[in-house]
Parts: structure tokens; C-alpha cells; sequence
């Protein structure tokens, strides 16, 4: 894992080079997910309430695009009976989106539309049973690495000192199935983010 880590934290790095531009600068975010799963086979499903954190940098490419690598860490999962019993089975991911942002200033609001791919590692995996059932679940009854798309809308704030708040909602789908070995598991959810441009 380590060595995932290192190249997780050197991507996230060569794609936030200043040589691109050096109007580039640096963000932190932090929100809530509410993550799900398309499941099968599989009679029950609910959505579960996690947190996203991480950190990001704007580039600038022409006119009012811009490209957006970030670096953040994420709680996904969902309430089912995908592994025989129903449970609220939760993982931890490290993911690196890479989204191409389009500000459009409107008269009453500043708008940014963003779209990407993104590549996402496992760090932890487990589940609780509901009910008398058992369940036993970890990190091995998933694969390690998730392809995905973020897609999402969001606005900013002027704060002063150089400073921008601004707020994110957006919508993650996986791309893969990363629960080869029990059926077909893929990752979904909504996120809605709050952060600061430093």
C-alpha cells in the first residue's frame, strides 16, 4: 500500500506542476457522501451517509476552462444482502479525479460545470449485519483499484485575502465492478463539498 500511496501523492504532484501557469493555486474541501451501489444479486439496498476529504488545484488551460486535479479521501458503501445476509457493508478509498472545470459568470451567480475521470485505490473494506444475520466481509472480497466518473456543479464566493470559498455538489459512478468474485458490485453516490481556495 505504501507504494500505491507514493504514486498516488506523485501524480497528484506532477499534475499540480506550477509549470503549467503559474496563476495555479492550491484548495482544500471537505463534505458529506452519501454513497450506494447497483448491485447483483441482491433484494435490498439503501444508501449510506460517509465523509470526503481531501486537496485540489485549479489550472488554468484558455478562456474560462480550467483543469482540476485533486487528491481526496472518501467513505463509500451501501445497505444490502449482497454478501447472503443484510449489512451495511463500508469502504474507504483514496481517489485522484482529474476534472476539466467550465466558469460561466452569470448575472446573479458565478457557476463552475466539471466533469472527469478518476482513479480510485482501496484502503479498507468491512461490514456490520442488521439483524440476527452474519456477515463476514474485509478488503479481499474487493478489488484493489476502482476506474470511475465525477460529474457536478458548483459555485464561489469571494472572502478576501486573496481567498475564495466555494461549495460543490456532485454526482460519482464506477466504472468497474470491483466484487468480481460474489457477483457485480458497482460504486455510486452524491457528494456535496464545501472548501476554500488558499
Amino acid at each position: 500500500m505504501k507504494r500505491v500511496l507514493i504514486i498516488f501523492g506523485l501524480s497528484f504532484a506532477a499534475l499540480s506542476n506550477g509549470a503549467f501557469d503559474d496563476r495555479a493555486h492550491f484548495g482544500i474541501q471537505g463534505g458529506m457522501n452519501f454513497s450506494g451501489a447497483s448491485v447483483s444479486p441482491s433484494t435490498a439496498r439503501a444508501d449510506l451517509f460517509g465523509i470526503s476529504a481531501g486537496v485540489l488545484m485549479e489550472m488554468p488551460l484558455k478562456d474560462s476552462f480550467f483543469l482540476q486535479p485533486e487528491l481526496n479521501f472518501v467513505q463509500k458503501g451501501a445497505e444490502n444482502n449482497f454478501f447472503g445476509s443484510l449489512a451495511r457493508t463500508r469502504m474507504t478509498y483514496l481517489e485522484l479525479p482529474v476534472l476539466l472545470k467550465a466558469k460561466l459568470d452569470l448575472d446573479f451567480m458565478r457557476l463552475n460545470l466539471f466533469a472527469g475521470p478518476k482513479i480510485s485505490y482501496l484502503l479498507s473494506a468491512g461490514a456490520t449485519p442488521i439483524g440476527a444475520g452474519g456477515v463476514s466481509v474485509s478488503r479481499g472480497n474487493f478489488s484493489d483499484f476502482d476506474l470511475g466518473a465525477n460529474l457536478g456543479v458548483g459555485s464561489g464566493f469571494d472572502v478576501g485575502w486573496e481567498s475564495q470559498i466555494f461549495v460543490t455538489l456532485q454526482y460519482s459512478f464506477g466504472l468497474l465492478d470491483v466484487a468480481p468474485g460474489a457477483g457485480e458490485w458497482r460504486n455510486s453516490g452524491f457528494q456535496f463539498l464545501v472548501g476554500l481556495w488558499l
